[in-house]
């Protein structure tokens, strides 16, 4: 069995997605929805991964790096965009880095 580059992207994300929601612990507020910080940080990491993966398998090339480097900026863009008032007219959820109306 070998290990593809998606299958790859899969299991690193995951696994930095999973260390992501488990760094909620060192957030005391965060302590009532720490199962659906896990929960959507890991799946942030997993379709991240998956997407970086399969980015690489299709260039062959360092463009796949590169790509990983933008798929990862605009998660965090995405998560920080709904903090602090930057959507001042919804209630926004900056863990998941999903706004909602």
């Amino acid at each position: 069995m070998s290990l593809t580059k998606p299958v790859l992207g899969l299991a690193v994300g995951g696994v930095l997605g999973l260390l992501d929601g488990l760094s909620g612990f060192l957030e005391p507020s965060l302590a009532p929805v720490m199962g659906s910080v896990i929960t959507f940080s890991l799946l942030k990491g997993l379709l991240a991964g998956i997407a970086t993966g399969y980015v690489s398998y299709r260039v062959h090339s360092m463009l796949g790096i590169l790509a990983g480097i933008g798929i990862a900026a605009v998660k965090w863009h995405a998560s920080n965009s709904c903090r602090d008032g930057l959507r001042t007219q919804e209630r926004c959820d900056g863990i998941y880095g999903i706004c909602r109306a």
